[in-house]
This record gives C-alpha cells, sequence and structure tokens, in this order.
C-alpha cells in the first residue's frame, strides 16, 4: 500500500503506528511505571507494615527522651531539684 506519503502500514518500524517519537516516550514511561509498581508491591510484601511501625515507634521514643530531658532542665533551672537528682535523674532517662 503506497501512496503519496509513503508506506503506511502496520509492519514499518518507522513510524512506530503513528505515534513517533512521542510513542516511544509513553512506552519508556509505562514500563518505568510497571517497574515501579512490582517494586513497590515487593517492598510493602517483604517489609510489611511492621517495619514501618518499628521506625514510628522508634521516632516516638526518641520525642519521649526529648521531652523528658526538657523537663527535667526546666525544673533543675527553677529550682525545684538539685545537682545530684538532676544527673541521677538525666541517666534514668537516657538509659
Amino acid at each position: 500500500m503506497m501512496n503519496n506519503y509513503g508506506y503506511q502500514g502496520y509492519g514499518h518500524a518507522g513510524h512506530m503506528l503513528g505515534w513517533g517519537i512521542g510513542g516511544l516516550f509513553v512506552m519508556v514511561l509505562f514500563w518505568i511505571a510497571i517497574v515501579w509498581l512490582i517494586v513497590a508491591v515487593l517492598r510493602r510484601v517483604v517489609w510489611g507494615s511492621s517495619h514501618r511501625h518499628d521506625r514510628w515507634k522508634q521516632w516516638q521514643d526518641m520525642k519521649g527522651a526529648s521531652s523528658g530531658i526538657n523537663i527535667l532542665n526546666e525544673r533543675y533551672a527553677k529550682g525545684e531539684i538539685n545537682k545530684e537528682e538532676y544527673e541521677q535523674k538525666k541517666k534514668d532517662i537516657l538509659g
């Protein structure tokens, strides 16, 4: 099937079924999305939600220790506790 514009059949690789470079770009994006989806599913299956929960718990523990130290510092600054009490409580909070 030849016409004035050249071969228009489905087997001609130069035209990529009429999509041109845009079709190549869309195809690359499609495969990147597929690979990303597979990796995301595998990460979810392998690590599960427990991994995320552990990290959240660690962050909360650190945040709690930080606020404990802040309260302790305030109490020491106000004179509510002496230096020996401060040092002992600081060791207890930090482990």
